[in-house]
């Protein structure tokens, strides 16, 4: 993925903040080494700034077999912030788990 602008909006009246994302996946390791590009303005001033970050990403079976041998218990996997399910359409995966109790 390069160069993606996935969002760009007016925050405030006649002012604007978009977010353009470049990714390159190592899956070797795992991981994702993303450049995140934020610009936006404050009246005729214009601003940017570049964040990089390493994220590393499982696979749902990787996960679980974690967890089994963790002291936490799987509560729900789902497919959004929203918990929708999780799905072959899904963007996103979250985990939700809570601590064994002894």
């Amino acid at each position: 993925m390069e160069d993606i602008r996935d969002f760009d909006t007016e925050f405030e009246p006649g002012n604007r903040v978009s977010r353009t994302v470049t990714s390159i996946a190592d899956l070797i390791n795992q991981t994702l080494n993303v450049k995140f590009l934020i610009e936006w303005n404050e009246g005729e001033e214009k601003f940017s700034g570049e964040w990089h970050s390493l994220m590393r990403y499982f696979f749902r079976f990787e996960l679980e077999h974690l967890l089994e041998r963790s002291p936490f218990e799987l509560f729900s996997i789902d497919g959004d912030f929203s918990g929708s399910s999780l799905s072959s359409n899904s963007r996103e995966f979250i985990v939700t788990c809570t601590k064994k109790t002894s």
